[in-house]
């Protein structure tokens, strides 16, 4: 199957949450989660069909399928992830009911798919899957999804996920939610506007409390500090220095060569607002 054919499906896969014929109930003892925590529930999924009924704590989750040389030779493939270690992935998400069609096509295979079920009152909504959704906006769900997916790469042989990863999916169901309820502010509204807040940022020495120039503010998702691939940094030095971004929760710093001020949690979206102003203590 296409990259492109996949986005097109996986988009209209999570819009169908039921088919026309009943599902058939799965025994409770053939399906105990290979993994579970206070946010997810992980299953290997031998029988597609009894995926409703195995997940019915969550109405949306992450199947996640073992990587073969199609779905990493054919570019780009913006659903293929590697696993903490190391293994070859992709990914489809959606209602339980809508991911069946892609369970079915590898459940003949050697390696299950692994379901990943959402803690049930996690707000995941459509919105967030938008095609026409910036680019910035789609990256940022995708580096949740393949968090919440890496999570399948240890629980598939029996072992449980690293706490490092565990939170890191937490974190990215955190930003899912958050995404979602940001979208929710403007439900009243004809038109969300284009998901972006302009963050300004002041750099304020912590010992004088003045405002001092020529710092790099950076930031990076919650639950990817330390991954340079999903840091970045502002497109101009302070101060005060502004960015759009898109909304979720991050951790901001600011530097100068080797000096670093404190990182500070900052929700960008928490409010109908489109901009949000704030300081970063430096040195």
């Amino acid at each position: 199957m296409t990259n492109s054919r996949i986005g097109c499906l996986l988009l209209f896969l999570l819009l169908v949450a039921t088919v026309a014929e009943p599902f058939p109930q799965a025994r409770t003892d053939d399906y105990k989660p290979l993994f579970q925590n206070r946010d997810f529930k992980v299953y290997a999924v031998r029988n597609p069909d009894a995926l409703p009924s195995i997940s019915d704590w969550s109405n949306f989750g992450v199947l996640v399928l073992k990587g073969d040389s199609t779905s990493w030779t054919e570019k780009p493939c913006s659903l293929c992830f590697s696993g903490p270690t190391g293994a070859r992935y992709s990914l489809a998400y959606g209602t339980p009911g809508g991911v069946v069609t892609f369970a079915e096509k590898h459940s003949g295979s050697q390696v299950p798919p692994i379901w990943i079920a959402v803690r049930p009152d996690a707000v995941i909504t459509e919105q967030l899957f938008n095609k026409d959704l910036p680019e910035d906006f789609s990256d940022s769900v995708h580096a949740d999804l393949f968090a919440i997916g890496s999570i399948a790469d240890r629980a598939a042989v029996g072992a449980p996920p690293s706490e490092k990863e565990q939170a890191r999916a937490s974190a990215a169901l955190r930003d899912l939610d958050r995404k979602a309820k940001w979208f929710s502010l403007f439900k009243d509204s004809e038109k969300a506007p284009p998901p972006f807040i302009t963050v300004k940022v002041h750099t304020v020495s912590v010992k004088s409390g003045k405002e001092k120039m020529k710092w790099t503010v950076s930031y990076v998702l919650d639950g990817w500090e330390g991954d340079k691939d999903h840091t970045y940094t502002f497109d101009h030095k302070s101060s005060p220095t502004e960015q759009p971004i898109v909304p979720g929760s991050y951790r901001m710093w600011a530097s100068r060569g080797a000096k670093h001020g404190s990182t500070k949690t900052v929700a960008v979206g928490d409010t109908p607002t489109l901009t949000k102003e704030l300081e970063l203590e430096i040195p």
